[in-house]
């Protein structure tokens, strides 16, 4: 078994202790729904640098090799403006776990996510709920503060057409 594999199954394990009705959505992908906004948790290889120099510091100091990142949905389809990117870059990253990031579409919208990585190969329990927590409760705070202040959609507020 590859220590991805190792991470996702610790994973799993974590998440439904936490959520039950979590769901697998691919290998290594897990979604859940967290009162107005949804979760989504991917285990990914960290970037091992090509350069030997610089690979080997990074595995001299143990540098993550597996990433566990999770995100929720602040906002969709909301309409870019300075004003929203100013927030995202200051508000939007005064928090103790994780910080906003955009996303951009090709319609002039983009969407607002909240984001937090741990290190998959030394993820315990408490760490894990900590994470996915922290992501949930603050993702699902800012998306009635962002979408007064810039519109757009939660994601409880999405239809079916617009997940397209």
């Amino acid at each position: 078994m590859s220590d991805k594999e190792i991470v996702a199954g610790k994973v799993e394990r974590y998440l439904k202790e936490i959520f039950p009705s979590a769901q697998k959505k691919a290998e290594g992908q897990f979604s859940v729904a967290f009162e107005s906004t949804r979760i989504w948790i991917y285990i990914e290889d960290g970037q091992i640098p090509k350069l030997e120099k610089t690979k080997a510091w990074h595995l001299k100091h143990d540098i993550p090799k597996i990433l566990v990142k999770v995100w929720a949905t602040i906002l969709v389809g909301a309409p870019r403006s300075p004003g929203l990117f100013k927030w995202v870059a200051t508000e939007g990253q005064n928090w103790m776990l994780g910080g906003t990031r955009v996303v951009l579409g090709d319609d002039g919208e983009c969407t607002l996510l909240f984001v937090y990585t741990m290190s998959g190969e030394t993820l315990d329990p408490g760490e894990f709920k900590n994470g996915v927590m922290s992501v949930a409760t603050t993702a699902n705070h800012l998306d009635d503060i962002a979408q007064e202040k810039f519109g757009g959609k939660r994601f409880t507020d999405l239809k079916t057409e617009d997940l397209k």
